[in-house]
Parts: structure tokens; C-alpha cells; sequence
């Protein structure tokens, strides 16, 4: 069911799935995804009749929820305080996190900075975020001000799309999915217009440079305050990360354990049995 929250920041978004005194985890989606993303494990959930309440919102920017206001800028390090705004609006105390990709990222930098608010933490193909050498920020920051400032909504003369199998199509092309996965994460980020054609329901601001990005010293900080047990789900045919990074990130985690199933960066929309169930035995075993 969807729904929407006024928060202190945004309206957000968000489906909802489970009685509300269930056990509540709040899913998290990947840059440019959004709430449906978490449909197929709701839905392999929903059939097992486990006592989970979901709620899987549209960050800012993504479908269904609010945008930024105008000549604003988009910055990653906002979402953590989306986040802690909708724990505050749904009243939860604490909750279990689940995040994909981006989603992941925020979770992870989310447990780190408010760990009292985390019972388990549950990554799938993320742990931290992207960061950026200290050295490249100033011209980093040169460039996405740049870009920031000569951007401009294409929206009236571009991204018209004929018809959803034309935009299924694009996204079966950025990456691996199953059709069905590709499906669902355009019917729901995309609206219908008046003259017949479909349009993006985001932000073109998120295509934008970040204008500061962590360091690597900085994200360890961050993974090393998570206090929750904290489960983290490779696809064998995902994003393939820098082992050096990656190993130092998963030694931070004071109680990670790390799983490779079968799959691709989208493993819990394209094998949610297997994904649900790791995700399952870890919520009923971890302490």
C-alpha cells in the first residue's frame, strides 16, 4: 500500500507492507531506483506470513516523493537526516535497515552516526559509500560547481519517452536485471503525460556531480561506531569493488558477516526466495 509522510525536511513516499506491530525495518533503495524495488522481497515475505513491518520509502528526487526545492543542490549526506525525519514521523524507536546500493551506503553511514536507532543492519551490494581522495576535492568541487550552475531542466524539450517498453528497454540496457525487476522500477518512476507520452518521475539534478564526497578515513569512522549486527549480500555478478577498500571497510565492522549468492546487482529484486531467506535466518538468529 502507498503512502506518504510530511516530514520536518520532505514528503515522502513509500509502500508499505505487514501489520504495524511487526517487526519494522525500514528498506532503503539505489541511486535513481525506488520503493519498488523491495516489492519481490515483500512479496516472498508476505507469502511466508512472517511478522515484519516494511516500509520502503522514495528518497527526494525519486518517484513519488518530494523534490528539493529550486536552485538547491543534491546532496548525498542530506539523506541521513531524510532518514532520521521518517524514523521520528513513523515513531519508531529503532528498526532494522535495509539497503541496496545507495541505499546501503546510507544505511551504513546512518548505524555509524545514530547506533541506538539500528537493531541489524542488512546491506545488499554496498558497504559505505563512494568516496574521494582529499586531495582531487578541490577540483572536484570546481567541476560540480560548474555543472551545477550551467544546469538548466531539459524537461520541455527532452525526456519524452513514446511509450514504458521504450524506458524498460533503456533500463534493461543500463544494467543486468530480469525484465520483470525492470518492470517494476518503471511503472513506478514514471508518469503518464497529457499528449500520451511518459516521463521520468525524478530529479534531473541527480545526475549531478556531488560537490564534496567522504573520504575513505572518513566512511571507516563511520562503519566502526555501527554497534548492530550487520549482515552484507554480495551477487556474484554485481559491482565489483576494490578488494584492498573493501576488506579495510568489512575489518571496520565490528559484527559483519558477508554472503555471495547467485545474482546481480539487483539479487533481492531478480532471486528474492534466496536473498529473502538469507535475510530471514539472519533476522531470526542474529541476537
Amino acid at each position: 500500500m502507498q503512502k506518504r509522510i510530511q516530514t520536518a525536511i520532505s514528503e515522502i513516499a513509500y509502500l508499505e507492507w505487514g501489520s504495524p506491530e511487526g517487526i519494522p525495518i525500514l528498506a532503503l533503495h539505489g541511486w535513481l531506483d525506488n520503493a519498488s524495488s523491495f516489492e519481490p522481497l515483500a512479496d516472498f515475505f508476505s507469502k511466508k506470513n512472517l511478522d515484519y513491518h516494511i516500509v520502503a520509502i522514495d528518497f527526494p528526487g525519486h518517484a513519488y516523493s518530494s523534490w528539493r526545492p529550486e536552485r538547491t543542490v543534491f546532496s548525498f549526506i542530506d539523506y541521513i537526516a531524510d532518514i532520521k525525519a521518517i524514523l521520528l514521523n513513523l515513531n519508531w524507536k529503532s528498526c532494522i535497515m535495509l539497503g541496496h546500493s545507495m541505499g546501503g551506503g546510507l544505511a551504513s553511514l546512518f548505524s555509524g552516526t545514530f547506533p541506538e536507532l539500528v537493531d541489524k543492519l542488512i546491506l545488499i551490494e554496498a558497504l559505505g559509500p563512494v568516496t574521494r581522495e582529499a586531495s582531487e576535492a578541490p577540483e572536484n568541487l570546481a567541476l560540480a560547481i560548474n555543472r551545477f550552475l550551467d544546469h538548466s531542466s531539459r524537461e520541455e524539450e527532452s525526456g519524452r519517452f513514446r511509450s514504458l517498453d521504450q524506458l524498460i528497454k533503456l533500463r534493461l540496457r543500463a544494467g543486468k536485471m530480469k525484465l520483470d525487476s525492470a518492470k517494476l522500477l518503471i511503472e513506478r518512476g514514471t508518469e503518464l503525460l497529457s499528449d500520451g507520452t511518459f516521463r521520468l518521475r525524478r530529479d534531473p539534478r541527480l545526475n549531478l556531480p556531488s560537490f564534496l564526497r567522504l573520504t575513505e578515513s572518513q566512511v571507516i569512522e563511520f562503519l566502526s561506531r555501527i554497534s548492530s549486527p550487520s549482515l552484507l549480500i554480495w551477487g556474484e555478478e554485481g559491482y565489483q569493488w576494490e578488494k584492498k577498500v573493501l576488506q579495510k571497510r568489512a575489518e571496520a565492522v565490528r559484527e559483519l558477516k558477508q554472503i555471495t549468492v547467485k545474482g546481480n546487482h539487483h539479487l533481492h529484486m531478480d532471486e528474492p526466495e534466496s536473498v529473502g531467506q538469507i535475510i530471514e535466518d539472519f533476522i531470526r538468529g542474529s541476537k
